[in-house]
């Protein structure tokens, strides 16, 4: 019945935005979703609210937009100017 429940929680995430992507990962159980959250305590309930959060394994990994990264890295090449 989770499974089921699943499919209808990921579409009210993707029509809401919170859920731009998911993927299948082929021959996995499962697959990979990418929120589009403003803080962690928002992700926190979302995974929370899922309804096979408590049959599933969930690893996090924070995205950061590239021109973001670069911003961050030229002054730290430049010495800090």
């Amino acid at each position: 019945m989770a499974v089921l429940n699943q499919q209808e929680y990921t579409q009210q995430l993707q029509d809401e935005g919170k859920l731009p992507q998911r993927f299948h990962i082929p021959k996995w159980l499962g697959g990979a979703c990418v929120y589009d959250v403003s803080s962690d305590a928002e992700l926190d309930r979302l995974l929370l609210s899922s309804p096979v959060f408590n049959f599933a394994n969930h690893y996090v990994y924070p995205l950061a937009e590239m021109d973001q990264l670069t911003m961050m890295v030229r002054p730290a090449q430049e010495g800090g100017k």
